[in-house]
């Protein structure tokens, strides 16, 4: 009998985060207010806000199944949003705080989506184990999985121009829509697997 395997994989390196975390969920959206981290916005950030998510994966293989657990969730810690606050706010500072909760939210929340798209993608895999012949080709498709994951946000980013191009934004807005419905069958985040 092989002894349990445990591995926590995450999808966006970063340092140790403690406090709060959101998972993913259809029905609450991330909001301006999940944004905990010090508003850089006196920073020379190019970008109007980072949107810090993670995956995390662990499974156990024991003689019969593999027990698995995948979990997408947003870290409000380690993310930020430029914001202006306080009782002398410019009219451009008005302009960017409203862009900021329409578009630019809209576009941290494809982020955020994409990272469940890709938890689905690694629970799909584990759910077909018993199919690998060996624990090392399942680490192997876990590891090439959260790479593509890494390019594909970096595609969205460069065809929405960071959310500042409205139609590639609502193509990609429909394009993740679809991706995530036809992956609805592997949104449970916990399964156990017969291995062959």
């Amino acid at each position: 009998m092989r002894p349990p395997l445990f591995i926590l994989l995450i999808a966006i390196p970063s340092l140790f985060v403690f406090g709060k975390r959101i998972p993913w969920s259809q029905s609450r959206k991330l909001t301006n207010h999940d944004y905990k981290a010090v508003d850089p916005h006196k920073s020379k950030s190019a970008y109007g806000a980072l949107t810090h998510h993670k995956i995390s994966i662990s499974y156990t293989i024991s003689a019969g199944s593999i027990e698995y657990e995948v979990t997408e969730y947003f870290v409000p810690d380690s993310s930020w949003m430029k914001l202006y606050t306080g009782p002398k706010i410019t009219p451009q500072e008005k302009d960017i705080n409203h862009y900021q909760a329409t578009r630019g939210l809209s576009h941290e929340q494809g982020h955020f989506d994409l990272g469940e798209i890709y938890a689905r993608r690694l629970s799909a895999a584990l759910t077909h184990y018993g199919r690998k012949s060996n624990e090392d080709q399942l680490a192997d498709t876990i590891n090439t999985l959260l790479k593509e994951m890494a390019r594909v946000e970096n595609t969205y980013d460069r065809e929405t121009l960071h959310s500042q191009d409205s139609l590639a934004q609502d193509h990609w807005n429909h394009k993740i829509a679809q991706m995530l419905d036809s992956l609805s069958g592997f949104r449970n985040v916990r399964g156990v697997v017969g291995v062959k």
